[in-house]
């Protein structure tokens, strides 16, 4: 399972609200250590097995303080690509 890295990097995805912008990233591990990505520049990709059963995995969200945020709404496009 891959995600896509959206409107910034993944070192740091980018939320917008059209000029404003907020830093921020997934991961998958509680302990920020491994970006969620494609397995490309510093990321990694997640994979799991199971036969006739669900796997369930969790995304770890982390917004970095001090930055200067415009009160608003901000939104980003992340695609998740699932290999079967």
């Amino acid at each position: 399972m891959a995600f896509s890295k959206g409107i910034g990097t993944y070192e740091q995805r980018v939320m917008s609200n059209g000029v404003h912008t907020l830093d921020y990233n997934h991961y998958a591990a509680a302990n920020r250590a491994i970006v969620w990505g494609d397995a490309t520049r510093g990321s990694a990709t997640l994979s799991g097995s199971s036969i006739g059963m669900s796997v369930n995995h969790v995304v770890y969200g982390h917004i970095p303080a001090l930055q200067n945020v415009y009160l608003s709404s901000y939104s980003d496009t992340i695609i998740i690509v699932l290999n079967f």
